[in-house]
């Protein structure tokens, strides 16, 4: 149920602001059991057990898997380290019903069996992050730093709501379970095969026990530099053309659309990144003991994108058809070239402190617990706000075009292409290739900024009673407050204010004499290894604000940057929430059953404050509110038939709140594309009943045969939609243009998603030697959603955002007398990236992936390993269309990357 309140009023005060003081990271080996994750179920038998190398990590991960109260999938701290994986995101793809979207190379946005929206938690605990949707960066993660990461996808009442896909569990290791000292660490060089540069990465733990077992400390720090690369295509949509003379296919199609532009690019970056994790663990008495937890995380990013855009008009000729309607070949006449620079330094920080008291007596178990988590981000968009784009980097845009008198028309043929490249090229009366030919059109200045302050605190108490069936009952309560402040401030430049800065009046301000912008070279490098006749050449260069900045007098203050007020999303959440459960287990017919059953109670009240827009100077400020009160049972059920065999049902009612970021009043706009994005303060929280059946086989050492069928009724969900609306308050600089494509989130309605996991383990260990080191892992998902929302221009009922309907993992390993060999290919098919109308060309869809990963490590004695890892062996390219597949909007690659390096363990 919701409730809605609305008013105009005075904007309150910035968002509470917060210590940041920072501390510690802890490195992994030992996976740390939470309480309300595991049942009483027995271990797997001993000769079960490998004990040492990859299959142990496996052996362990599916004992965890075998013995949890809820269904769930596990990664082991040695398994993580063996994966060719360099952060957790990444390591997560390997698990089944989970995938990821990438961004600049790397895992980023998580998805788990159809839905973006989940929970990450550290040690079971709140964590809040630097990302705009208020998560933390698992891309900051290195893999080599946990204990264990559990991929819980059926919830008991006595986990922290607020997602539908699963919960993400982060374990770091217990000082306290240290048997001996622990001195261990790691260092690689990393190398981009675009970028044609060397990295290096490092990690260091050191830990143990003191004051007779009494007292554990544990630290570790992580930091890396990585030099990478990024080719890259967009179309920036499609638009309808009418009155033209075609041929082909589509000659008599009733509607005919054209690209908006070709615009080509080379990105070039450097990741700089630094993290420290420490626990504390003090125990007084055997009965009591404190830990707390530290987590302090930076990453800074340096990198500059050079592209070359050729603004298509509508006056074609020679135009060839699809029967669907796309301009597959045509001559446009009339372009405009201008060459751009985008560069998005970007910084982001995370602190993370939690603090637990667990007491056990007897019966009784106690905890309470404390947390405060603080995310700051000063740059670039990160690639969680939804866009279809999937790049950062657009806060220096630096703008030219052709001057006066220049001339270019341009003839392309998708038709014979090497995907995804078109056949094109440029003719034109003038030099492309030459600053001097271009004039300064416009200069944005702008720095995104986001902040992110999540803290609770909550109890919960166990009592263990031997009523026959009934073995305990836990109650707990949870008060949440989570808040997120996003604004942009900025400048832009129009070509009549760079006009003012012309070292030379008589003429235009050409590309050459822009203060603080230098072209240097040219890349000529584009999509390497591709078929074509296109032009590989783009101006390459670089942009210092700085010397912009003061040409003009300016020196980039908080007065200076002006704050848009527009762009304001302000918004603060109060959760409350209580639980109460029981578990149960014992024998009936010779079948051992264990389970849970509960329900959660969860009142969410969310305020959001900004302004409204009036004209291009006038805002008003706004305030909306709404309420949520939700009752959340749920039950999970465990039969094991026999020490190897179970069955597992489980049932729940389930919410997650939509991030906080699109759920603010205000709009922000990007001038350079005629692009925005708007928030929806009435969004409601997502709402799902989900149902699961599985069924596991632990049938060998290390290995599993499982197949899980789930089901989820979801009655309300966000989806993303784009408009194109008339905001003649804001006309982008040197044009009469006030139409802007808007992506704003709107409620829906009755999706589902339903589908089956299957897993197959098998460590070959029955092959004689040596083939008895091989091992085989494979997971497959499919699952199947729809919603009552129909795509304009196909027609069809759209799935919901981001659900790809396959997707896989293939690993074989091979482990033997120190050798360690793994290669693994994970793959996701098509999705829905945003929903938009017939006039723009239809929906905008992700095309499905595939990348070749793989391993190998020697350990050259009981203390040293050397290992080497390689990522996107193929250097595949990710594309994205609009409406169909021969409408392509977006194309990137990204560099193969190479780790090489060694460890030690003392």
């Amino acid at each position: 149920m919701r409730t809605v309140r609305t008013r105009l009023i005075r904007l309150a005060p910035s968002l509470l602001a917060m210590s940041t003081a920072s501390l510690f990271w802890s490195a992994s080996a030992a996976a740390q059991d939470t309480p309300d994750q595991t049942n009483e179920a027995p271990p797997a038998e001993s000769d079960d057990i490998v004990v040492t190398g990859i299959r142990a990590s496996i052996a362990d991960a599916l004992n965890t898997k075998r013995n949890a109260a809820n269904i769930l999938d596990s990664i082991s701290a040695q398994d993580i380290g063996k994966l060719p994986d360099q952060n957790v995101s990444e390591t997560l793809s390997r698990i089944p019903g989970v995938q990821i979207t990438r961004l600049e190379g790397e895992g980023s946005r998580i998805n788990v069996r159809g839905i973006d929206l989940n929970r990450t938690l550290l040690n079971g605990r709140n964590f809040i992050g630097a990302s705009s949707n208020g998560d933390p960066n698992l891309n900051d993660f290195p893999s080599e730093i946990l204990a264990s990461v559990d991929v819980i996808k059926s919830p008991s009442a006595d986990i922290i709501e607020g997602w539908l896909g699963a919960a993400i569990n982060l374990k770091t290791r217990r000082p306290l379970d240290l048997k001996d000292m622990l001195f261990a660490g790691r260092i690689n060089g990393s190398y981009g095969d675009q970028s044609e540069r060397f990295g290096a990465k490092g990690a260091l733990a050191v830990g143990g026990q003191l004051l007779d077992g009494r007292l554990g400390v544990l630290v570790s720090t992580t930091g890396s530099v990585f030099n990478g690369r990024t080719y890259g295509l967009f179309t920036r949509g499609y638009s309808q053309v009418n009155g033209l003379t075609a041929t082909g296919p589509g000659a008599s199609a009733p509607r005919l659309f054209r690209p908006n532009r070709i615009e080509t690019y080379d990105l070039r970056y450097q990741m700089e990144r630094f993290g420290l994790n420490g626990t504390v663990q003090f125990r007084p008495i055997d009965s009591l003991t404190f830990t707390y937890d530290g987590f302090y995380s930076r990453s800074e990013t340096d990198r500059t994108r050079n592209a070359n855009q050729i603004l298509f008009t509508n006056n074609l000729t020679n135009v060839v058809a699809l029967a669907d309607g796309t301009i597959d070949q045509a001559t446009v006449n009339g372009v405009t070239i201008r060459p751009i620079i985008f560069s998005g330094p970007s910084l982001t920080e995370t602190n993370a402190h939690q603090l637990n008291v667990n007491f056990e007596s007897g019966p009784l178990t106690l905890n309470v617990n404390g947390s405060i988590s603080l995310g700051d981000a000063d740059g670039a968009n990160d690639g969680t706000s939804g866009s279809a784009n999937y790049y950062a980097g657009n806060d220096f845009v630096v703008v030219l075009r052709q001057a006066a008198g220049q001339t270019a028309s341009v003839t392309y043929d998708w038709s014979t292409a090497d995907a995804p490249m078109p056949n094109y090229n440029i003719s034109s009366n003038f030099d492309v290739t030459n600053p001097r030919n271009f004039e300064g059109f416009t200069v944005v200045d702008n720095n995104y900024l986001t902040t992110n302050r999540g803290r609770d605190v909550d109890f919960d108490a166990t009592y263990e009673v031997d009523w026959g069936f009934i073995k305990s009952f836990k109650v707990g309560g949870r008060y949440e407050r989570q808040t997120l402040e996003q604004r942009v401030v900025g400048r832009t430049h129009t070509p009549a204010e760079l006009a003012a800065g012309d070292p030379t009046p008589g003429d235009t301000l050409r590309g050459n004499e822009i203060a603080g912008l230098a072209y240097n070279g040219q890349s000529n490098t584009l999509f390497e290894g591709y078929d074509g006749a296109f032009p590989r050449t783009i101006l390459v260069g670089s942009f210092d604000i700085n010397a912009f900045v003061a040409r003009f007098g300016r020196n980039r203050t908080a007065q200076d940057l002006a704050l848009e007020q527009q762009t304001l999303f302000d918004v603060e959440q109060d959760t409350y929430a209580g639980f109460a459960m029981t578990t149960f287990g014992g024998e009936i017919a010779g079948i051992e059953l264990n389970g849970n059953a509960g329900v959660r109670y969860v009142r969410s009240e969310r305020l959001s404050r900004g302004f409204s827009l009036v004209n291009a100077t006038t805002t008003l400020p706004v305030e909306q509110g709404a309420t949520f009160n939700n009752w959340l049972p749920s039950a999970n059920l465990s039969a094991r038939f026999t020490p190897d065999f179970q069955v597992r049902l489980a049932a729940a009612k389930v919410i997650a709140r939509p991030p906080l970021s699109l759920t603010g009043v205000g709009i922000s706009f990007n001038p350079t594309s005629n692009t925005g994005s708007a928030g929806n303060p009435l969004l409601d929280p997502y709402a799902a009943t989900q149902y699961d059946l599985s069924a596991e086989w632990y049938f060998a050492k290390a290995s599993l045969l499982s197949v899980a069928l789930f089901k989820k009724d979801v009655s309300a969900f966000t989806r993303t939609i784009q408009v194109e609306e008339d905001h003649p308050e804001i006309i982008a600089p040197g044009t009469t243009n006030s139409l802007y494509i808007i992506s704003r989130p709107a409620n829906g309605s009755d999706g589902k998603i339903e589908g089956v996991e299957f897993n197959y383990f098998h460590a070959f260990t029955f092959l004689p030697a040596p083939l008895d080191g091989l091992g085989l892992n494979l997971s497959y998902t499919y699952a199947n959603g729809s919603t009552p929302n129909i795509d304009e221009f196909s027609g069809e009922r759209l799935s919901l955002p981001n659900l790809s309907k396959h997707s896989y993992n293939l690993v074989g390993y091979y482990e033997r007398d120190g050798v360690n060999l793994r290669v693994a290919y994970n793959y996701r098919s098509k999705f829905l990236s945003v929903q938009q109308s017939a006039s723009q060309g239809g929906s905008v869809f992700q095309n499905d992936y595939g990348q070749l990963d793989a391993s190998a490590s020697y350990k050259i004695s009981p203390n040293f390993t050397l290992t080497v890892d390689a990522i996107n062996l193929t250097r595949s390219t990710r594309t994205l269309f609009i409406g169909t597949e021969n409408r392509l909007a977006t194309a990137w690659r990204d560099d193969r990357r190479f780790y090489f390096g060694a460890s030690f363990n003392f």
